[in-house]
């Protein structure tokens, strides 16, 4: 199926953002109520922040987050003698720099179990967050050691050290 003349070009639109990392399409929107997928890397296709301080993007519509803050991803696509832009607004969240975890340390006979009974995330520069303990994964390294069911209660299953 062959695209439309280039004077018909009307809308440009940009998809999702596939994990906040990546734009995933672009499409061209015509007149005569028709569409077509554009290549992210054709020649025809650009990229640009408006805050590269915030956010810089690719050449091929990768989106990297630099600090903390707003910017917009603005893509540009040339057909013919029409150009036509659309943004994406991304907000990048203050960087993670710790967890931690209550109790900070168990000691459990086997088949004795223990809650972990909060999780604290703290952030740059950002005031930090108790985490819900059924939405973190948990897991023990070495393993063995423990089981941690998916509300973050941990029970003794053999003698040894491990970390959660």
């Amino acid at each position: 199926m062959s695209r439309p003349t280039s004077e018909s070009l009307n809308l440009l639109f940009i998809s999702k953002l596939e994990d906040s990392e990546t734009i995933i399409s672009i499409t061209a929107y015509y007149d005569n109520e028709t569409e077509a997928e554009i290549e992210l890397d054709s020649d025809d296709v650009s990229y640009s922040s408006d805050d590269e301080d915030i956010a810089t993007v690719s050449e091929l519509g990768v989106v990297t987050g630099v600090a903390e803050g707003e910017a917009i991803i603005t893509v540009t696509y040339t057909e013919g003698a029409i150009i036509k832009t659309a943004t994406i607004d991304v907000t990048v969240p203050p960087a993670l720099t710790a967890i931690s975890v209550q109790p900070e340390f168990m000691v459990l006979l086997e088949g004795n179990s223990q809650p972990i009974t909060s999780i604290t995330a703290s952030y740059d520069g950002a005031p930090n967050a108790l985490i819900e303990l059924s939405s973190a994964t948990y897991s023990s390294d070495p393993t063995g050691i423990v089981t941690i069911d998916a509300s973050g209660v941990v029970t003794g299953v053999a003698e040894g050290a491990t970390i959660i």
